[in-house]
């Protein structure tokens, strides 16, 4: 399982496509702050129009303020993160060269772990780029901001809610990637679950839904007061999401003839 960790790594930092994800997401972060106004992406409720745009007037755009105002479009990351999605986790399995793998002895567990991993892991790297761009560019422009103990302790709280609602959203995709073993399945279902989700919630009206509008959820982070059950629900659902769909995912591919 070590030597496929490796070998995917070394195979994922060769590729063109990883550099050209990380370039496309500097350049938005770097006009972003340039322009001081962050757009909306996705489904955004009536209710608020005023957090659409998200734009903010007579106000220094600070490393702090930067962060604050990025965290509005985190979403973003879902459709930069599906090339690698695409690339660590569905290169093997399209091409049918997992069969290879499995044949030198790594089980279809280890496989699928490693592959998890490695993901889970670049997700990671994704959302720390995304920050860190914002909050130094913001930074070395307009000053640093307020950056006290309550800043980092919220701002670290916001990290793991978007970054476990990301995974609940690819997760989805990973269920239908072992099941149909399409990159084009699964691509679909990471665009328009979120979507889907959004429209469900918006409409029907039902407080078990709000969990699971993922995106949304993603996008006003920021927002949410973190004492309310409202965030903690809002983690623990797309969490059992992520276990649920990973159980079902390596089922499913466990069951595939070689």
């Amino acid at each position: 399982m070590i030597n496929s960790l490796k070998a995917d790594l070394f195979r994922l930092f060769k590729s063109r496509g990883f550099y050209l994800t990380l370039f496309i997401l500097m350049l938005h972060q770097l006009m972003v702050i340039i322009n001081e106004a962050v757009g909306s992406i996705g489904i955004v409720s009536d209710a608020s129009p005023e957090e659409a745009s998200h734009v903010i007037d007579n106000i220094i755009w600070t490393a702090e303020v930067a962060v604050k105002q990025s965290s509005h479009t985190t979403s973003l990351l879902i459709y930069l993160g599906l090339p690698l999605f695409v690339m660590i986790i569905g290169f093997d399995l399209v091409r049918s060269t997992y069969k290879n793998i499995l044949t030198i002895g790594i089980s279809r567990t280890e496989y699928f772990l490693s592959k998890l991993m490695i993901f889970a892991f670049v997700l990671v790297l994704e959302i720390v780029t995304y920050y860190t761009i914002a909050f130094l560019i913001g930074g070395i422009r307009n000053g640093w901001g307020e950056l006290d103990s309550n800043f980092w302790s919220h701002f670290g709280q916001v990290l793991s809610f978007q970054y476990i609602n990301i995974l609940a959203i690819f997760s989805l995709s990973m269920v239908v990637l072992y099941w149909l073993f399409s990159n084009v399945g699964a691509v679909i279902v990471a665009v328009a679950s979120p979507i889907i989700l959004a429209i469900m919630a918006m409409f029907l009206q039902k407080d078990w839904l709000a969990y699971f509008n993922f995106q949304t959820n993603i996008d006003q982070a920021w927002s949410i007061n973190l004492q309310t059950s409202f965030w903690q629900n809002s983690m623990f659902y797309p969490f059992v999401t992520f276990l649920v769909a990973s159980v079902l995912s390596l089922i499913l591919f466990k069951r595939k003839p070689l």
